[in-house]
């Protein structure tokens, strides 16, 4: 029977979604060269699939948006933003495996991030001003 892990390596949700960063990889690498046994669990892939992509989740961040606009809390916000929303469909729900393994095909890595890409716009218009994107927060 396999021994559990000794150290719990935790990649941040305001990384990429899709890939582990680099320190990451080379800390599980050193550690698991000195005999510690590492696991590593990846929060950006664990949000933004089980959380931002849930239909309830989009449907609360449509309605947060709703809602902020009646107060006028998008004054002098770019035009964009509501282009955007005025053309917005929910996508399609991701899985964390289909993001992981996505990179061996070109084609569904595209599809599976431009899907995350709609949503993480859809939570930065529910929360404007700010921003979230694959590269952070």
């Amino acid at each position: 029977m396999p021994r559990s892990a000794d150290i719990l390596l935790v990649q941040p949700p305001v990384q990429h979604p899709a890939f582990f960063a680099p320190d990451i990889l080379k800390a599980a690498a050193v550690l698991r060269a000195k005999g510690r046994k590492t696991a590593c669990f990846h929060a950006g892939i664990d949000f933004s699939v089980n959380y931002l992509m849930a239909d309830r989740v989009q449907a609360n961040l449509l309605a947060h948006i709703q809602e902020r606009r009646q107060k006028g809390a998008y004054q002098g916000a770019d035009g964009e933003i509501f282009r955007w929303l005025e053309g917005y469909a929910a996508p399609q729900a991701s899985t964390s495996e289909e993001l992981t393994s996505a990179c061996s095909d070109p084609c569904k890595t595209a599809h599976s991030l431009y899907r995350l890409d709609k949503t993480l716009r859809l939570a930065s218009v529910a929360y404007y001003p700010t921003h979230l994107d694959r590269r952070g927060f």
